[in-house]
């Protein structure tokens, strides 16, 4: 009896306990909409909201913060923001859309605790506003006095809600001196600045391109690798001098000088004199006298100039760190109340670091790279007059002995949290260089995304196009990717910004992996990029050594290595890594192999023969220069084409590019003229075009006289559970993610697709996609997706994970190897790897921390830095590392059927099909991945990956194949 009721009790218990969790989970899933609002009714950006057991976010510029897909009924909301107290909200959902608005109330202090620092900083934003950049406590609200004389200033500003902002200031008069004071007011508390001065800038953003850089083609120059002219083995001005015949054989009528002031370092990236070169290279006179026989040559030269940041041994820095009272103590930006030194940077790096006097200023790329604080009037005039003399060194208005503009390092990262200081930093630079020489051209380094990029086309002449830089390597690669309509998708951002603008093409420079590297050193590949770069448009920039295919990848060192000249990797003017202060030792640069000077000059199928061919058609035919004239041809398959208009002429060009690796043959019905060859061509001839190769046709017929085009539709039938059919092949991709889709337009499972091809041969195949759930893990509330709530990443602090590396055949059994990553601060020789089983596999097991790491394997110590071809991640900065995630949430799906392959979509990677792709577990069948995943809720799907042909259609070798007559 007792044990009967006992049952009967915990029973009840069970019941009552399920029916209260019942009651705090809600049926369908509700939305909560949170407005912050000061004591004044005023909203409360940027103010952290802290859903408790569902996520945290930010308020936006209206105060405004939304949560959605809530599933519990009771929560609590933390609400806090610096410079006000935080406020708890306990919410008790009764609808599923919940509106509420929170009050936050300023933090009171006393006033001894109030302060305003940098009150004597600001940016001229243009001719008639100021911005003035101070900071006072976020709980303070702000008056702003203003007056033409120190002692008649009116409040104009009143009572601000400033939290650190910065205010902007109109209705001003161009070089017109004003007095300002600013006042900080909490409750009944005031402090005041003193009475300060500031000129209104004029003229703030009065330039124009440079003409001569719009038609020009640029070679990047380290000069410290480039030729030794003192026989001392380090690269310098006389040796650069000397080459100058090279550079006109070459083709090129611009050079970019990576850094030639004073540094410490190898790179020259940290500047210690911006006065003075550096005294590896030669003096100042030297280089002048470089400069006057450059200029003597028809070539243009632009340097290096590195402002965003100086050396830590630059006597300004040391001045500031050290010394009391210091003249140069705002050069830079030190830590105030109000920074907090625990920030992580752009790319989630540290930037404040510590000097001896225990002070933090900020640096974002090295702690040896301390930043310049350009919300300083004085910084921005110092480096104006650093530009004057590297323009015009005597100011004699004679600019021959000096440089005809800037390539500005790091540009986009003058002040990170201000894009008002950036930009019109920049603008302002701009104005007072062509005030000097009104025909300098400058181009940035603003490696960003296009839509945060071109907004840069307003403050310079150009920009690097890093976005274009990646395409052309990954169509070289087999991407498929209409070239042509990204690049007039990327001008016409551009374009938003300015018409004028100067799109700086290039395939790599010295940040990033060669482009020989990037292509698996294959010759015709790296004549195919070499094409793209000079038959579309823009201003084309030459890294050194990319015209003889030189190899290399990170470390930095290994991208800046000699220029090869001789056969034997030795001889008169070649440069050393032994000197000058390089980190790591010579890897690539080596005798015979095929890649120097020496080795490729007079041989006509040479990389360096069809640099030379490409520069010569380009230069004589502006036409290649602007975007405008160019229209991608309707014609599908393995040869990408498209038209350049020459406007000033009968004749068009016409550029095929072979993107497969065996030969294309293309019939023509009207005469052509190929320019890279000097081959006429008459109606009715076959183009025969090598695997990879290009033509570049000039011709007066249009391209429906020149191109015979056929119609054909490819049609396949598949069952009515396949979501989508993607056509492969010949005439597209063999890559499933730049696969042509089809449609089904009548609903009766027939899928199809209309291409226009060239007579001749085409492989093809299909590949179907059919959506599908993972039947054990919990569905969404429409029952249309799996879903999973992430509280926590992994509990464990470390974990065991195992890199594994099959030797490829061109690494030689005895050579060493090792893997080097963000684990080990990317140190080739850290961590060696072991062929524990004699099967060719090398591995290493190291114990780290749940979360996400690049690396790459090591041959010899640095030799050669290769990625691991089984990596389902890799960095998209242009190096190819790879990604591992240690520990996170691993999703597992195992078929019914014979696939090919899973991927994975969902809230985690945005529903972009291809980006996640499983891995097959071998032992178990399974297809898995682990992904490293922030707390909160995330729905997701699998896609079952077949490929397939059309049983009626002629099949060889388990392909399809049609032929176009």
């Amino acid at each position: 009896m007792k044990k009967r009721i006992l049952i009967c009790l915990l029973l009840g218990i069970t019941l009552l306990f399920s029916a209260c969790n019942e009651e705090e989970l809600l049926q369908n899933p509700a939305e909560i909409v949170i407005k912050v609002v000061d004591e004044a009714g005023e909203v409360v950006a940027n103010a952290d909201v802290n859903l408790e057991g569902v996520a945290t976010a930010k308020t936006d510029s209206q105060g405004l913060v939304a949560f959605d897909d809530i599933r519990q009924a009771k929560l609590k909301a933390i609400i806090s923001k610096s410079g006000y107290d935080s406020k708890e909200k306990k919410l008790n959902l009764t609808s599923l859309s919940t509106k509420l608005t929170v009050e936050l109330i300023r933090t009171k202090l006393d006033k001894e605790d109030m302060v305003i620092v940098d009150a004597n900083q600001y940016i001229d934003i243009d001719d008639n506003m100021l911005k003035f950049l101070f900071k006072t406590n976020p709980a303070n609200r702000i008056n702003l006095y203003l007056g033409e004389s120190s002692d008649k200033l009116e409040k104009v500003k009143s009572n601000v809600n400033y939290n650190n902002q910065g205010i902007k200031m109109e209705g001003l008069t161009p070089n017109k001196t004003y007095y300002y004071k600013i006042e900080a007011i909490n409750g009944e508390n005031t402090i005041s600045t003193k009475v300060l001065s500031f000129k209104k800038m004029g003229n703030t953003n009065n330039w124009a391109p440079a003409k001569w850089a719009r038609e020009s083609i640029f070679y990047e120059v380290f000069v410290r690798s480039f030729y030794d002219g003192n026989g001392d083995q380090i690269g310098d001005f006389v040796g650069l001098k000397e080459k100058i015949p090279y550079l006109k054989e070459l083709g090129v009528d611009a050079l970019w000088l990576m850094p030639i002031n004073d540094s410490p370092s190898y790179h020259g990236y940290d500047v210690v004199d911006y006065y003075n070169t550096n005294p590896d290279y030669g003096t100042l006179e030297e280089f002048q006298e470089f400069l006057q026989a450059a200029h003597d040559n028809g070539i243009k030269v632009i340097m290096d100039l590195v402002v965003n940041h100086t050396s830590s041994r630059n006597p300004w820095f040391e001045s500031s760190a050290y010394e009391e009272g210091s003249q140069y103590r705002d050069y830079y930006v030190w830590q105030d109340e109000f920074d907090d030194i625990n920030e992580a940077g752009p790319w989630g790096q540290r930037v404040w670091y510590q000097r001896f006097n225990k002070e933090y200023y900020h640096a974002v790329f090295w702690s040896e790279m301390p930043d310049l604080n350009f919300s300083n009037p004085e910084v921005r005039a110092e480096m104006k007059k650093v530009a004057r003399f590297w323009l015009d060194p005597d100011n004699d208005g004679d600019f021959s002995d000096g440089v005809d503009g800037f390539r500005l390092d790091a540009a986009k990262h003058i002040d990170d949290k201000d894009g008002d200081v950036t930009h019109n930093w920049w603008q302002e630079f701009n104005t007072a260089v062509k005030e000097v020489n009104p025909n300098a051209f400058l181009v940035g380094e603003n490696w960003a995304e296009t839509d945060k990029m071109a907004r840069f086309f307003e403050d310079l002449d150009a920009s690097f196009n890093f976005s274009l830089a990646d395409r052309m390597i990954e169509v070289t690669n087999g991407e498929n990717i209409d070239i042509i309509k990204e690049l007039k998708e990327i001008h016409a951002k551009y374009s938003s910004y300015s018409d004028n603008f100067i799109d700086a093409t290039f395939l790599r420079n010295h940040d990033q992996n060669r482009v020989a590297s990037e292509l698996g050193s294959d010759k015709e590949k790296m004549k195919l990029a070499a094409s793209l770069l000079l038959t579309l448009p823009g201003t084309p920039f030459i890294y050194y050594g990319e015209e003889i295919g030189q190899i290399g990848t990170k470390p930095d060192d290994n991208i800046r290595e000699p220029f090869d000249w001789y056969s034997d990797a030795a001889g008169n003017g070649m440069t050393t890594m032994d000197k000058g202060g390089f980190y790591h030792p010579m890897a690539y640069t080596k005798a015979d192999d095929g890649i120097s000077l020496e080795e490729q000059q007079g041989i006509e199928e040479s990389i360096f023969e069809h640099y030379k061919r490409l520069i010569r058609v380009r230069k004589s035919n502006p036409a290649f220069f602007s975007s405008t004239n160019y229209t991608k041809l309707d014609i599908s398959g393995p040869n990408y084409i498209y038209k350049v208009e020459s406007p000033q002429h009968v004749y068009d060009f016409f550029v095929i590019h072979n993107l497969s690796n065996s030969l294309q043959e293309i019939a023509i019905n009207a005469d052509a003229y190929e320019m890279l060859t000097a081959t006429n061509y008459n109606a009715s001839d076959i183009l025969k075009i090598p695997a990879y190769g290009t033509m570049i046709l000039k011709s007066t017929a249009t391209e429906r006289e020149l191109f015979n085009v056929r119609k054909v539709v490819f049609s396949y039938k598949v069952d009515p559970s396949v979501d989508k059919v993607l056509l492969l092949g010949d005439m597209t991709s063999w890559n499933s993610a730049d696969g042509l889709e089809m449609k089904d337009r009548d609903n009766d499972g027939i899928y199809e697709v209309e291409l226009k091809l060239t007579p001749g041969q085409y492989k093809y195949q299909f590949v179907t996609e059919t959506h599908t759930l993972d039947p054990d893990a919990p569905l969404s509330s429409d029952g249309k997706k799996n879903q999973i709530q992430i509280t926590k990443s992994d509990s464990k602090e470390t974990m065991d994970y195992t890199f594994s590396f099959d030797l490829p055949e061109n690494v030689n059994e005895g050579d060493r190897v090792t893997v080097a990553g963000e684990f080990n601060g990317w140190n080739p020789q850290a961590t060696d790897m072991t062929d524990r089983d004699g099967d060719g596999v090398y591995e290493a097991t190291l114990s780290l921390s749940p979360g996400e790491y690049q690396y790459k394997f090591v041959i010899n110590g640095g030799e050669r830095w290769i990625s691991d071809p089984k990596a389902t991640k890799y960095s998209n900065d242009g190096n190819r590392n790879s990604i591992v995630t240690v520990g996170g949430h691993i999703f597992s799906y195992n078929p019914d059927k014979n696939i090919n392959g899973i991927m994975l979509i969902g809230d985690m990677n945005d529903w972009e099909p291809f980006n996640t792709i499983l891995r097959e577990n071998t032992k178990t069948g399974a297809y898995e991945i682990s992904l490293w995943l922030k707390p909160g809720q995330y729905q997701y799907q699998f896609i079952e990956l077949k490929t397939e042909i059309d049983p009626n259609a002629e099949e060889i070798d388990g392909v399809n194949i049609i032929t176009v007559e």
